[in-house]
């Protein structure tokens, strides 16, 4: 979320395990960045959402979010409010599930819920 916010990440190029010595137990990857800023000059309606999002609000909002990635979002939640039937509403509307581990969230979905539930730093 925190990448793919300022960046597209796209794997260029994979470097076998056998490449290195000591040899590791996983391959790696390279990887190229193309900023935000870029993307938004070639005027993809899609990351035009991006320039109206308060960077500082959608980190505190993902510190929350993804506290522990293996808890569900209404879980993760659940400690910025103590009503949480409101909670689970809000997240009926913005069409939600409940049971959404926070690894499992598009980019578009985080920053809508980082709009919706105000962080206080």
């Amino acid at each position: 979320a925190s990448v793919q916010f300022w960046a597209e990440p796209k794997i260029t190029d994979i470097l076998l395990k056998g490449n290195f010595r000591p040899i590791p137990k996983v391959d790696s990857a390279v990887i190229s960045l193309q900023t935000t800023a870029d993307r938004l000059q070639q005027n993809n309606s899609k990351n035009s959402k991006l320039l109206a999002v308060d960077s500082k609000q959608y980190y505190n909002f993902i510190k929350i979010l993804f506290k522990q990635p293996r808890k569900t979002i209404l879980n993760n939640l659940r400690y910025m409010t103590n009503n949480l039937q409101l909670l689970k509403e809000k997240l009926e509307l913005l069409k939600i599930d409940i049971n959404t581990r926070p690894q499992d969230l598009t980019l578009s979905q985080i920053i809508l819920l980082s709009k919706t539930f105000k962080v206080s730093p």
